[in-house]
């Protein structure tokens, strides 16, 4: 197997790392997932194998192993990804033209949303981050994480590109798991604000971290920062609501929109993608079909509005009988959370099936919360309750009360 399609087949592969890591998807025990699984522990045998023939000083030598990083800790083998991530680092100079060019290499292999706004040397900086937090070095991911942010003038560039969501989102992340949680909300406003209207660039990575609190399929509904508590809130398409609001202990947080409004903005540009979202909208078509998943990844790539699909859907519930809508995010402390809905006059709604109050239980603020009335528990057969990477198998109402349910009215 040559370099190149190792690297190549590894790029692919990284793509599907969201099933590929018990840790992070403690839900994903699928036979599909497990498949990917071992397709992904074949590839990295492969790549440690062909390492051998690679001299240290060789150009592909530091992203052969930064790719073996990423993928170690994507599936959940820390010790390869310690291996990739430490051999990469050790011959790479973030200070030299060559340094920054195999980083800038590397992060364009394994990242495919940058937009390609950054400057050489801040892609190095956050490269070097990602490796450092890899490591599980979060003050030294910290160090360069932030050196990206101060990349100047003199450099060429005044500040990070406002355009690159992702590295937004990796500096943001890098500030979280290092406690600096000021700058990581600073960072997750870029990373929010630079996001295509689809959901960010796989933005349901940094929900896992509990920084991104209300990114809907449309524009970014509220923004609460910080480890946080998620609340769902489902509004049924007979439902007069024409907006929401979410309040936190009182205080408005942002308001909410109707999201197939947004949804069939793009729909209508494409007739099989219209007739995907009318058949999601009519009930027709059950939420855990792959091909559906297909349908919309390729039709919306095509549209030119990157990779849309049940990756970004897997935050916004879809239900026969309703519209799902991610609605707000509690932090730490606060004691309730309210969901209020108003009529086109402006008028509150108290019955329209979206207002709802919940109390907050401080012991479980880093965990997210779905709440479903009865009657609409049996709409969600077969969907994963707004977290991510639950589309992919039925779930009966055993699962659902024990793994779904977390506190209830």
């Amino acid at each position: 197997m040559s370099i190149s399609r190792a690297l190549f087949t590894l790029t692919l592969l990284t793509g599907l790392a969201g099933a590929c890591n018990p840790v992070a998807m403690p839900y994903m025990h699928t036979p599909e997932a497990d498949v990917v699984c071992h397709r992904y522990a074949g590839a990295i045998a492969k790549v440690r194998a062909e390492r051998r023939y690679l001299d240290p000083e060789d150009k592909n030598f530091a992203l052969f192993n930064l790719t073996l990083g990423v993928a170690g800790l994507e599936a959940g083998r820390l010790e390869d990804a310690r291996d990739g991530f430490t051999r990469a680092t050790s011959v790479m100079d973030f200070t030299t033209g060559r340094g920054r060019g195999l980083a800038s290499l590397a992060l364009m292999e394994n990242v495919k949303y940058f937009k390609g706004g950054l400057h050489e040397q801040q892609l190095a900086y956050l490269l070097q981050g990602v490796a450092f937090d890899g490591l599980g070095d979060a003050e030294s991911a910290l160090v360069s994480y932030r050196r990206a942010l101060d990349v100047d003038a003199s450099s060429g560039v005044a500040e990070l590109s406002r355009d690159d969501a992702l590295a937004w989102y990796l500096v943001a992340r890098g500030f979280q798991r290092s406690g600096d949680d000021d700058n990581a909300a600073l960072a997750m406003a870029q990373a929010v604000a630079a996001a295509p209207w689809c959901g960010a660039c796989n933005l349901e990575r940094a929900a896992r971290d509990n920084l991104v609190v209300l990114v809907g399929l449309g524009e970014p509904l509220a923004r609460v920062w910080g480890p946080s508590s998620a609340v769902d809130a489902y509004i049924p398409r007979s439902s007069p609501v024409q907006r929401c609001e979410v309040r936190v202990d009182g205080v408005s947080v942002g308001t909410c929109a109707l999201v197939f409004d947004a949804l069939e903005q793009i729909a209508g540009r494409d007739a099989t993608t219209r007739h995907v979202v009318q058949a999601i909208k009519g009930g027709t078509v059950a939420a855990s079909q792959p091909w559906l998943d297909r349908a919309l990844n390729g039709r919306f790539t095509k549209l030119g509005l990157g990779q849309i699909g049940l990756a970004d859907l897997r935050a916004v519930p879809v239900f026969p009988q309703g519209i799902g809508l991610v609605t707000a995010a509690v932090p730490p402390g606060a004691h309730r959370v309210e969901v209020v809905a108003f009529d086109a006059a402006g008028r509150p709604l108290p019955d329209a099936g979206v207002s709802f109050s919940e109390r907050v239980p401080a012991d479980r603020a880093a965990v997210r919360y779905v709440r479903l009335a009865p009657h609409r528990r049996d709409a969600a057969r077969g969907y994963g309750c707004g977290t991510p990477n639950r589309f992919d198998y039925p779930i009966d109402d055993a699962r659902f009360q024990a793994e779904y349910v977390k506190f209830k009215p």
